[in-house]
């Protein structure tokens, strides 16, 4: 069998990690009743990343696939 570069292992163990990330998320999702009538914290935490605040009143909600919403809260 071929060895793999160092780039190609990285990316596989990346595909890897995405999966099994991808599979919480699933997970979590799909133990939530169909219509999401109230604010969920566990729902939030399994789908947002991070919140970036920017200076005036604007922020950028990053989820765990990588979608980018800016949020202006002023």
């Amino acid at each position: 069998m071929p060895q793999l570069s160092d780039q190609n292992q990285m990316t596989v163990a990346f595909l890897c990690l995405s999966y099994r990330s991808l599979q919480k998320i699933k997970k979590d999702l799909s133990s939530q009743p169909d219509a999401v009538t109230e604010f969920d914290e566990s729902m939030w935490s399994a789908l947002m990343d991070f919140v970036t605040v920017n200076t005036g009143d604007k922020v950028m909600v990053t989820f765990r696939d990588g979608t980018e919403i800016k949020v202006n809260i002023g």
